[in-house]
């Protein structure tokens, strides 16, 4: 593959992943994805489920009947909108911490994986 480089001059780059590494590092970057993805599905469900408990035991303990409040809005529960907004701000952001993590940690497997590529080479051409 061609590059261009500053100038406009063209410049090789090669790629010294060898295929095994190739396929490990293209299933974790796939992997890294999904798995940010059902965390934040996972965050606001948790979340909404949270806040709404937390919203029938306000009412609860304010004397009222949670079920019957329920009732007069038709079946849409009320959620605690301060907690809802904790749980997934907190949740959210432990997400993307782990999302960065593993993406570090899959560039650097790739990097030590090239290293030992051209470490290799090196050695068998110094023969």
């Amino acid at each position: 593959m061609e590059v261009t480089g500053n100038g406009g001059v063209k410049v090789e780059e090669k790629k010294y992943l060898d295929e095994e590494s190739r396929k490990i590092v293209k299933f974790f970057k796939s992997f890294n994805v999904v798995l940010i993805i059902f965390a934040l599905i996972g965050t606001f469900w948790l979340a909404y489920n949270h806040a709404e408990s937390v919203q029938q035991a306000k009412m609860f303990y304010e004397g009222s009947s949670a079920f019957a409040d329920y009732s007069s809005y038709e079946g849409v529960p009320q959620i605690d909108a301060f907690t809802f907004l904790v749980i997934a701000t907190i949740g959210t952001g432990y997400s993307v911490l782990q999302f960065y993590f593993i993406k570090l940690m899959v560039k650097h497997f790739e990097n030590t994986a090239e290293l030992k590529s051209i470490q290799k080479e090196a050695l068998e051409r110094s023969r």
